[in-house]
């Protein structure tokens, strides 16, 4: 068997432009393999990795970036519309606009409150939704306030994340917002390790692991501090 240069950029054996894992962007790829969406919406485009996977599965993708040098590289990719604005905006647009998606890819700001808009646009305009970092504990904590009070179907750690020398990032979340929680095949075996790395995590880098939150603003006060203490002293 010959690997293609398709084959290694999605095995993470060759560069490429999606900032994933090898097993994050096999995921996806599989997902979008079965699931064979028509219609895609992207909140984040960046570099344009995952959505050039996204232009090959689907007939008609829309991405949203703030950032307006995405435009230059969604260029290439003819069958996206690249909306150069902020989720929020992009999400009133969509509705004016009557429009509905097979799947969206979660994977824009961070925050938590950004995440929480995101996600909720998700369940409203998409069928099939993938949020990207969902082992970040703030990324987590946005997911599961845009899910508090519905009954809807989300696995956490339907890809899990890592532990990263900056903190617990990667995994993805699925959400599935026309199932109800309790639409699992009955055999899930799993224990999420999240929680316990989320420990290590604190440890080693405790104003990343906390941050967009009370604690890590609190802790990041604590460290300017200190730093101007010490260079006083000095």
């Amino acid at each position: 068997m010959i690997l293609t240069d398709e084959t290694k950029r999605a095995l993470a054996l060759a560069p490429d432009d999606c900032l994933m894992t090898a097993a994050e962007k096999a995921a996806l790829i599989g997902v979008l393999h079965q699931l064979r969406p028509e219609r895609v919406l992207e909140f984040g485009f960046r570099f344009g990795g995952s959505c050039r996977w996204f232009s090959e599965f689907a007939r008609e993708v829309v991405s949203v970036d703030l950032d307006p040098a995405c435009a230059d590289r969604a260029r290439a990719l003819p069958n996206v519309r690249l909306l150069t604005m902020r989720t929020t905006e992009a999400a009133g647009v969509l509705r004016r606009e009557g429009r509905r998606f097979d799947f969206m890819l979660v994977d824009a700001d961070h925050s938590r409150a950004s995440v929480c808009a995101d996600v909720a646009v998700g369940l409203e305009l998409a069928d099939v939704v993938l949020c990207h970092d969902s082992y970040n504990p703030v990324v987590r904590a946005g997911i599961r306030q845009a899910l508090a009070g519905r009954d809807v179907y989300c696995d956490l750690d339907f890809v899990p994340g890592c532990l990263q020398s900056n903190g617990l990032w990667g995994g993805f979340a699925l959400i599935l917002p026309a199932l109800d929680r309790t639409a699992r095949y009955n055999y899930d075996p799993r224990v999420s390790a999240q929680p316990w790395l989320r420990c290590v995590a604190l440890v080693r880098n405790p104003a990343a692991t906390y941050v967009d939150t009370g604690w890590g603003r609190l802790i990041a006060r604590a460290r300017g501090w200190w730093k101007k203490r010490t260079a006083r002293r000095e």
